[in-house]
């Protein structure tokens, strides 16, 4: 086995540590994001987003195919950024694939958090980029989650085990 198909385990988030937002798949209600935003910030992490993304909650999409996955690759691409967590999943993540170039993900390995139909996303950053991903909740979700369930997310991110 060569090194290019070794695992990319990336490193765990601490506080202070930036969260960078990414929107894949269908649109979302800003109320919502707003919560998981400020789950966040209590938790100490930094939140980042692209400047339109809470303008982008209406349409059939969070965006054109180009700008999600732009979005995506910004984030993984900011050194700022310590951690990709989804907003939302839907509808919509698999139309993206084949615009994400799996060799620059690979370069900047994060944590990548989504589920349901970012699922496709997960599986194609493992295959391309060798990244170790995580299923977990949405960001849209993460300010309703119970206290049990966020002290599992919290540990699962901010351990190297």
């Amino acid at each position: 086995m060569g090194s290019e198909d070794a695992l990319v385990r990336p490193p765990p988030l601490r506080k202070g540590d930036r969260v960078g937002l990414a929107a894949p798949s269908s649109p979302f209600q800003q109320g919502a994001l707003e919560a998981g935003i400020r789950f966040l910030e209590d938790e100490g992490f930094l939140v980042r987003h692209q400047p339109d993304l809470l303008k982008r909650g209406k349409g059939f999409l969070a965006g054109g195919d180009a700008e999600r996955a732009g979005e995506i690759e910004k984030m993984f691409e900011d050194p700022d950024v310590n951690a990709v967590f989804l907003v939302r999943g839907g509808y919509g993540a698999q139309r993206i694939l084949d615009r994400l170039d799996a060799d620059l993900i690979r370069r900047h390995p994060k944590i990548f958090l989504g589920y349901s139909d970012a699922t496709c996303l997960l599986t194609f950053l493992l295959q391309k980029s060798r990244l170790v991903c995580f299923h977990g909740p949405f960001v849209n979700e993460m300010g309703f989650l119970s206290d049990v369930t966020r002290r599992f997310l919290l540990r699962l991110l901010t351990r190297a085990e």
